[in-house]
């Protein structure tokens, strides 16, 4: 589990660094500068003063600007929040029994599942992502994961049949299960801490529309017929961390007369959050086959539709800071040990609310299965049309 989410982390700070960008509010206040030393010649101070009354106004808003054109270059970002949705949703299939259905009696299964929106499947494209971000932050992309501790499925025939055997005997082909996990994770980081939080929920319902087939030389081979399925999926996904960036610099200018020199620095760390949620009811076809006793081989077609959100804040405080601070005009002077400095502040508030997922998906399925007679393994991979994928793996007990 560490390296899982170590992995999101990355993969979520790489796609999400561009956060900075939202709707952003940039407020600066100015440090105070005072002259500590001895003045002898009566100039310091007045130069300083003077300076603080107007030119470092100049400063600031010149500061801003460099804050404001550094920060808001990444734009709107409705396209990253979509894609980060889209991921959330294909997720949410932690767990799945898609290479068992038709089973006689229950399954119980868990497993971990990370859906991914990619801008596109090309090799290139991909290992570009990094320099796409810098160039165009609002990137169609997205990197989620769930985990289902547990997925109980159910022949509700066997289980009417104990109250009722002709009722049992009508819904054989009836399937019915629930699913839940949930998972909160810290790790600390070179800027600071990633939470990580995780909550898979749903039910569904299966019927076998084409009965399996019997095993052929006692095992060797065994299709398990065609299983149609439905349900609904609710995958909650909250992830923060804090981003560094470059510092942003303002040589000061006094206003003409050149005698105060330095820089005017913000170095700030930004908190980036995003919260997805999403509402999926799948749609799906499924079929496998059993072969040589031991692997497991299904196929399946399917289409999800899609409902939630996906938020992106930034939020970041930062001192507004002096360095290499100095007085000279050419009689006098005074080096940063003749001056206190009070830091000023920045605030930066940005954020991208209420993106959506894509309304409808169609996805192939497929995925490589292992059995140990009861106990089954398998790993489920899913393509979605438009570059999406999902891929994970799924263990437990079928009787």
């Amino acid at each position: 589990m560490k390296r899982f989410t170590h992995m999101f982390a990355c993969g979520a700070a790489l796609l999400a660094i561009g956060a900075q960008g939202f709707a952003i509010t940039i407020d600066i206040t100015a440090p105070t500068i005072s002259f500590t030393g001895t003045d002898a010649s009566g100039t310091i101070q007045p130069a300083i003063d003077a300076y603080m009354g107007s030119a470092i106004n100049t400063n600031i808003a010149d500061l801003e600007t460099k804050a404001n054109s550094t920060l808001s270059t990444y734009g709107d970002q409705n396209d990253l929040a979509t894609g980060f949705a889209n991921a959330n949703a294909y997720s949410a299939q932690a767990a799945t029994m898609q290479g068992f259905q038709g089973y006689k009696t229950f399954a119980l299964m868990s497993g971990l599942m990370i859906g991914a929106q990619m801008p596109s499947l090309d090799p290139n494209v991909i290992s570009d992502i990094p320099n796409q971000v810098a160039d165009d932050p609002d990137l169609y992309a997205g990197l989620a994961p769930a985990v289902s501790f547990v997925n109980l499925g159910l022949n509700v025939g066997k289980v009417v049949g104990i109250f009722n055997k002709d009722s049992g005997e009508k819904l054989q082909k009836w399937y019915a299960n629930v699913k839940f996990g949930t998972v909160t994770y810290t790790q600390s980081m070179d800027d600071g801490d990633l939470d990580f939080a995780s909550t898979n929920f749903g039910v569904g319902v299966n019927y076998q529309w084409v009965n399996p087939s019997k095993s052929v030389w006692f095992g060797l081979f065994k299709w398990r017929g065609v299983n149609l399925g439905s349900g609904l999926n609710i995958q909650s996904t909250s992830v923060s961390f804090t981003s560094k960036i470059d510092p942003i610099t303002q040589p000061i200018d006094d206003g003409g007369s050149g005698d105060i020199t330095g820089n005017i620095v913000v170095t700030p760390n930004i908190d980036l959050g995003l919260d997805m949620l999403t509402f999926s009811i799948p749609l799906e076809a499924t079929t496998s086959v059993q072969l040589l006793w031991l692997a497991n081989v299904n196929f399946g077609l399917g289409a999800d539709l899609v409902f939630g959100s996906s938020d992106i804040t930034a939020k970041a405080s930062s001192d507004v800071t002096v360095t290499n601070l100095k007085y000279d005009d050419g009689s006098n002077t005074a080096t940063a040990s003749d001056f206190s400095v009070a830091p000023g502040t920045l605030t930066l508030d940005a954020g991208t609310d209420g993106g959506r997922p894509s309304l409808a998906r169609l996805r192939v399925m497929t995925g490589l299965g292992l059995n140990f007679g009861p106990v089954k393994i398998d790993i489920p991979i899913y393509y979605y049309l438009l570059s999406g994928l999902a891929f994970g793996v799924s263990a437990g007990i079928v009787w």
